[in-house]
């Protein structure tokens, strides 16, 4: 019974402990959310930021953070929590940087946006606002504005472009920013949205267009032009049904002026635009499909058939999931099959191999040719991601050839590696040691000896060939 009643005394007691322990800890939360109120002004910041001061005489720097808030290192705290940590590991790390800015001498530049959050993402994080703004008591505006993580890259562009500092990382990446030299027209023309008289079909409802694309007896590289022209012309025979309005579509890049057009045929009667300089032969292909629909709407043929030599536009119109580039070209075309399905009619978009002979596709193939010498662009055509992406890679290669350059002009190190290696990779005809490696890098990485760097540098002759060495 004693030692019933002792052990009931030890667990009363570990749980007063534990009950201080928790008190003491609550205590230190508190004691570092107002040192954080302190801190911060009262004033929540969002999660994403970028900050310039260029008053003469303080430093500039751009500080980036972005957390997720269902990450498994988040999985036991609230949003706030994770806010308030990544705040405290800030300050931590930038210490009097952040602690001792002084508002009064100068002004902060503050880029931020909540634009761009997915449907599913903002009505998760507008229900989490109303329940922490009850929790928290505060308005739901400040709170909403405290959880907003989103930073386009046009603020973000603005904000390097106005950092005014030294020879420092955050100055090329201003000047690499200033390198994509379409990237106002990218941000002007805006984000690449679905069209808005497209209707997403259920996932149980049948595709409104029919893409007929059929096999080829081997590979086109292997099947003769005859071979070729029969498949098309028996594929175009079982696409044609009586009285159907027939279109034949064609895009185009000119490889040297990088221009490029569309153009439909349809009887005898060709339609060309002038597609901007940045679009690519999908779009382009794309272009003259949307555009032969559009024309196929007005007219009252029961069946539109579309004979387009481009397999990948048919196949990006026959996937069922949502397209993710490309989005307002595709969903137009959708769109107007949905239009001209509405009116009791059906498209079929057959594939026939190019250049084989085909009197529709010849004539479409050579207006396509004519129009990409136009000088006024005719079609508005959006930018791909996949071009913005190319884009991005040009100019940070344009960059970098830049740097080279300059460094090549002003590095004597430099100077000699790239006139002594033409930068060719050393490749040895047989397994050298360690120290005749060494020896060779050091060569053509033009490596100054202890010697030359003292000025104390003598030349001694060559034991091999009796010739003194040269020096760089």
């Amino acid at each position: 019974m004693e030692s019933g009643y002792g052990g009931k005394d030890e667990e009363e007691e570990e749980e007063e402990e534990e009950e201080e322990e928790e008190e003491e800890e609550e205590e230190e939360e508190e004691e570092e959310e107002e040192k954080f109120e302190k801190i911060i002004g009262g004033e929540a910041r969002v999660d994403i930021c970028a900050r310039g001061f260029w008053t003469r005489g303080q430093r500039t720097f751009l500080d980036i953070r972005v957390f997720d808030p269902m990450a498994a290192s988040h999985r036991e705290l609230s949003l706030e929590a994770v806010h308030h940590r990544n705040e405290l590991e800030k300050i931590r790390t930038y210490g009097d940087r952040i602690l001792q800015v002084d508002h009064g001498t100068f002004t902060p530049l503050v880029f931020t946006t909540s634009g761009g959050m997915a449907p599913k993402a903002r009505s998760f994080y507008s229900r989490l606002a109303d329940l922490m703004s009850v929790k928290k008591h505060q308005p739901r505006s400040s709170v909403a504005a405290w959880m907003r993580c989103r930073l386009s890259f046009s603020l973000l562009r603005s904000a390097l472009l106005c950092l005014r500092a030294g020879n420092t990382w955050l100055r090329r990446v201003a000047e690499a920013a200033n390198h994509l030299l379409d990237l106002d027209q990218l941000l002007q023309e805006g984000p690449d949205r679905p069209a808005a008289f497209y209707v997403a079909p259920p996932p149980w409802q049948a595709p409104t267009v029919e893409v007929v694309i059929t096999a080829l007896p081997a590979s086109k590289a292997l099947c003769t032009r005859v071979e070729l022209r029969q498949h098309a012309l028996r594929g175009i025979a079982e696409a044609n049904v009586p009285g159907s309005a027939v279109y034949y579509t064609d895009g185009s890049v000119d490889p040297e002026r990088g221009t490029t057009g569309a153009a439909v045929v349809t009887g005898q009667e060709v339609l060309s635009w002038r597609t901007p300089d940045h679009c690519s032969t999908l779009q382009t292909e794309l272009v003259a499909i949307q555009h032969a629909l559009e024309h196929a709407r007005h007219r009252r043929e029961e069946m539109v058939v579309v004979h387009s030599d481009s397999r990948s536009a048919l196949q990006v119109l026959q996937q069922l999931s949502p397209p993710t580039d490309n989005v307002r070209l595709t969903t137009t075309i959708l769109g107007l099959a949905q239009r001209i399905a509405a009116q009791g009619r059906h498209v079929r978009l057959n594939w026939v191999p190019s250049h084989v002979g085909l009197r529709g596709n010849e004539a479409a193939d050579e207006a396509t040719r004519a129009v990409t010498r136009w000088p006024t662009v005719t079609a508005v055509v959006l930018p791909s991601m996949q071009q913005g992406k190319t884009m991005a890679r040009r100019a940070a290669a344009n960059s970098t050839e830049q740097q080279h350059r300059e460094m090549e002009a002003s590095s004597r190190q430099a100077a000699w590696y790239a006139k002594a290696t033409a930068y060719r990779p050393l490749l040895p005809t047989r397994q050298l040691s360690r120290a005749d490696e060494v020896k060779l890098h050091r060569l053509r990485l033009g490596y100054r000896t202890l010697e030359e760097l003292r000025d104390d540098f003598e030349s001694r002759q060559c034991d091999h060939s009796g010739h003194s060495p040269d020096t760089h």
